[in-house]
């Protein structure tokens, strides 16, 4: 099982397993189990400064339209790839 020592993936397999012992064989044999606790560090957003010297170092207008979908609308690089024209509204666009 790769990735088990992950405190998310540990955590996703004890709730599926205490979800499993409860509602199937109606027993609250793992219960007493302890899921790992939600990481207490998130990474932290970058400024606007940040952000802004990232935008002007970008040399093609197509890189930048990409980082400008990518920091407003959260979607993930695959997503913002896989993107035609009839998926965006320019009626609504900013």
């Amino acid at each position: 099982m790769l990735g088990i020592n992950e405190p998310g993936t540990r955590k996703n397999y004890l709730s599926a397993f205490k979800r499993f012992f409860r509602d199937f064989l109606k027993t609250s044999l793992v219960d007493d189990f302890k899921r790992p606790t939600p990481n207490e560090n998130p990474t932290p957003c970058p400024s606007d400064e940040d952000v802004r010297i990232v935008y002007e170092s970008l040399e093609y207008d197509r890189d930048r339209l990409i980082y400008l979908i990518a920091a407003a609308s959260g979607l993930r690089r695959g997503e913002i790839l896989n993107l035609i024209r009839k998926h965006i509204d320019f009626q609504h666009a900013c």
